[in-house]
């Protein structure tokens, strides 16, 4: 077994480095079992094979600083300023959706708690930032309320599964979007409005990666992480707050803070942020073993529940505001999947529309770690 500390944290790398590295030549393998799950998966085998130990001052150090440098990271460089481009409808829209997912969690908790381990809110927590947000929102929420890591496998399961097959419901749907439109009585007015605002929202290239610009975004990171854990350790904490919730609720504030100013014209702060956050989900996945596998159909039921909620909610919306089924299709997506499958089904209803569908993806960003951080603290009351 490889214990040392560097040559742990050497493995964990290359191990991010060959999933990365093979995401073109397995693309079609990876459309369906995506790049995350195997970031996760393959340390977890090589840890219940021996290959590397279950605990490390490793993990502990990446749970500690990479996660919350990659937040900040990633929050910096999001187009959170375009959220005022694209109209209240559209706003409103992921708003809702997000709500949805918030009741339904709740909801599916209470139903499916006797069905799941006692210490599962908080795994269950995470998969509801991920259906607000992203990858990102999922593991800063995850590592708040320290859930166990062999909780992430049924939930990493569940998460592909029902996202993916939501993803192609939607698609599906595409072709009766004039009709429904028509039923609930859609105007041009409004599809004029939304076109103008997709107009306005300018398709912006990231810069190029430069030493200047690593410098000063390592100096960021460093920076904020070491204030944020400082100012955690004076903050109060009670049942379901703990310090590092504190970290993640403050780092996160500081990231959207930072991307209104020139901070976000560095180059390459969604790049390294990502590739950090890879690689704490390739520590946590070292942590983890299949001890909790058999947990998967209950977390698929509780799932269930919250994509059931999430979606009624919705479709009332548009229903009682007279709204296009783009805007359904794109807020769920946005929510459930992210900006790449947002903009993939936004194609599919209006290609025209696709600026929106990314936008209102970057606001699930901004709102998904302090949703789930709520359902979290409900859910652990329950």
């Amino acid at each position: 077994m490889i214990t040392e500390p560097f040559a742990v944290f050497a493995v964990l790398i290359c191990i991010e480095a060959l999933i990365l590295l093979l995401k073109k030549p397995l693309a079609k393998l990876y459309y369906y079992i995506p790049p995350l799950v195997w970031m996760y998966f393959v340390p977890m085998l090589l840890t219940t094979m021996g290959v590397l130990p279950g605990a490390s001052i490793v993990y502990d150090y990446l749970n500690s600083y990479a996660l919350p440098a990659a937040l900040l990271l990633i929050m910096l460089s999001s187009s959170i300023k375009g959220i005022t481009k694209i109209g209240p409808q559209s706003i409103l829209a992921m708003l809702v959706g997000s709500l949805g997912i918030i009741l339904g969690s709740i909801l599916g908790y209470v139903i499916f708690k006797p069905y799941l381990p006692s210490d599962m809110w908080g795994a269950l927590a995470s998969l509801s930032a991920s259906w607000m947000g992203g990858s990102a929102n999922m593991m800063g929420v995850f590592e708040s309320f320290n859930a166990p890591p062999e909780h992430l496998s049924p939930v990493i399961i569940v998460d592909t599964v029902i996202a993916y097959v939501w993803l192609a419901l939607l698609i599906y749907l595409a072709k009766y979007q004039r009709s429904i439109d028509s039923r609930n009585g859609v105007s041009s007015e409004i599809m004029s409005f939304l076109y103008g605002r997709a107009e306005n929202v300018k398709e912006e290239r990231g810069k190029p990666i430069t030493i200047k610009s690593l410098i000063a975004l390592a100096l960021l990171a460093a920076v904020f992480v070491y204030l944020t854990t400082m100012i955690s350790r004076y903050m109060p904490t009670f049942e379901g707050i703990s310090s590092f919730v504190w970290i993640i609720v403050i780092i996160t504030a500081i990231g959207v803070a930072l991307s209104f100013t020139r901070a976000r014209e560095l180059g390459g702060g969604s790049t390294i942020g990502y590739l950090l956050l890879y690689l704490f989900l390739v520590s946590v996945g070292a942590k983890s073993n299949l001890a909790d596998i058999g947990a998967t159909p209950a977390v698929f039921g509780w799932g269930m529940v919250t994509l059931s909620v999430h979606i009624i909610l919705l479709l009332l919306l548009i229903k009682l505001m007279k709204l296009p089924m783009f805007l359904f299709a794109s807020a769920s997506m946005a929510n459930m999947g992210g900006t790449a499958s947002a903009s993939v089904v936004a194609g599919v209803y209006n290609g025209s529309l696709i600026p929106i569908a990314v936008i209102i993806s970057v606001l699930g960003y901004v709102i998904g770690t302090y949703g789930g951080l709520l359902v979290g603290i409900v859910c652990s009351a329950l």
